[in-house]
């Protein structure tokens, strides 16, 4: 006998801030961590106390700048393999570094670069570059399920494609050859960036110009030429028109007590402008290693309220201020862009019903966060037993990457459009429906991915992969 199964949708609530902080995959805040090979070790003075293997050094990242961030940009500086393939040695150290990023759940924003100083190097050329690419770009596309970008690099200081002693970048035939065979490499819905939109359109190739996103390596908000993420800048229309669909990076400049380098910026950023900049441009991941004593620090004790986020034309997931007594609480703006950067998926309400032979089920989310998914995640409704094994599924015919968020802060805010997913079991195939439960699942087209895809709901729980809704009888 079949189950009686309640048709009307069952409403879903927000993450509340007295839950566990959500880990999700290819958004967020960052960590960085720059080595050289083979000496796996870093090139700033505040790295000389990393321990010199990736997995150990991103573990010290976490006990120094705390523990939230999910994804980790990857700097392997190749200066010492100028001038012929690289060694076995060598790569084996990449693939290492990112089975030990693999192992501890992070996503990677991955740069090889040759040149982390002017000091005078043997010069690359662009052979090097390509040879270089070919033989990494196998192991990059091994570790497909963990990159969220693979940034063009190679080019300039710290692979920046700007200032160098070896200056290749401007030259269209160069930046076309190494985008072009860079992307070549990467399975077609991962896609690279570049720091300046000069260096996009001198590529020729109208298809690679296509996979290219950006990163700003001096978000600061000032006029002083240096953050070019600013309406007045020429490049401006270009980041904009990127950003709806292509990943976004972004990371402060070093402060003075950092000590890195001669120009640095003890301002603190204000949060509220830098939100609306940052949401405007669909921003995936931002760095929490760069100004950490100055911007970072302030908005870890800056408070933000719902009343500054609607005025701003800033969303906010449901019930982010609230806790599980539905009381509110105070929150800061590194906690409002730790869980809105990237995409942040919310269930709002869930429904199965029996009719004809057929158990339908939908479910009903909205995109709270700052930009579309990144991945095409195969997405699929899951029937669990009491065991929690998967009795049946059925693939949803949707493509995360449309799931969009709300309208841009500076230009037309707006409230999320509604995602419906659904689908249909056949009745006669499965089990008695009591005890069943419905769960969702998005799993990443490359592989396991390095964490699960979480929904942003109280009332939702991760089994495996699977988001747990609810019981399918109600029960």
């Amino acid at each position: 006998m079949t189950a009686a199964v309640p048709a009307a949708p069952r409403p879903l609530s927000g993450h509340r801030r007295d839950q566990p902080r959500l880990r999700t995959p290819h958004r967020g805040l960052r960590y960085e961590l720059n080595v050289r090979l083979p000496e796996l070790c870093g090139v700033w003075p505040l790295e000389r106390d990393h321990p010199r293997d990736v997995g150990g050094a991103v573990q010290f990242l976490r006990g120094r700048y705390g523990a939230d961030a999910d994804v980790v940009q990857q700097y392997f500086y190749l200066g010492r393999y100028v001038g012929g393939p690289l060694p076995g040695e060598a790569l084996e150290q990449v693939r290492t570094g990112l089975a030990q990023l693999r192992a501890g759940g992070f996503s990677v924003v991955l740069r090889f670069a040759y040149d982390h100083s002017f000091l005078p190097r043997r010069p690359y050329t662009l052979e090097d570059v390509l040879t270089h690419i070919h033989q990494l770009g196998p192991i990059v596309s091994e570790f497909a399920d963990i990159v969220t970008v693979w940034q063009a690099g190679f080019l300039g200081l710290w692979g920046e494609w700007g200032a160098s002693i070896h200056p290749l970048s401007t030259d269209p035939e160069v930046a076309t050859a190494v985008l072009t065979a860079l992307l070549a490499e990467l399975p077609d819905d991962l896609h690279t960036q570049l720091r300046y939109h000069a260096k996009s359109r001198l590529v020729t190739d109208a298809s690679v110009r296509a996979r290219i996103g950006f990163h700003n390596d001096y978000f600061t908000l000032s006029d002083d030429g240096m953050d070019l993420f600013r309406p007045e800048e020429e490049g401006w229309p270009d980041y904009v028109a990127a950003s709806g669909t292509m990943p976004m990076d972004v990371e402060l400049p070093w402060d003075g007590e950092q000590g890195v380098d001669d120009y640095p910026w003890d301002a603190p950023v204000d949060p509220l402008a830098a939100a609306r900049r940052l949401q405007t441009l669909r921003t995936d991941t931002l760095g929490i290693v760069h100004n950490a004593h100055v911007t970072l620090a302030a908005w870890r004790r800056t408070p933000v309220t719902s009343a500054e986020l609607g005025a701003a034309g800033l969303g906010v997931a449901s019930d982010w201020f609230r806790d599980g007594d539905d009381l509110p609480g105070v929150r800061t703006w590194f906690e409002y862009l730790r869980d809105h950067l990237g995409y942040r998926l919310e269930g709002r309400w869930w429904s199965a019903a029996v009719a004809g032979g057929s158990l339908t089920v939908r479910l009903e989310l909205r995109n709270v966060g700052f930009s579309a998914p990144l991945r095409p995640w195969v997405v699929s409704f899951v029937l669990l037993d009491a065991d929690g094994a998967a009795v049946a599924e059925q693939r949803v015919d949707t493509d995360p990457r449309t799931w969009g968020p709300g309208g841009r802060a500076e230009d037309a805010p707006s409230a999320p459009a509604p995602v419906l997913l659904s689908a249909e079991f056949d009745t006669a195939a499965l089990p008695d429906l009591a005890g069943l439960r419905l769960g969702v699942r998005l799993r990443d087209p490359h592989g396991e991915g390095p964490i699960p895809v979480p929904l942003a709901n109280a009332e939702t729980t991760l089994l495996g992969d699977v988001n747990v809704l609810g019981a399918i009888t109600g029960e």
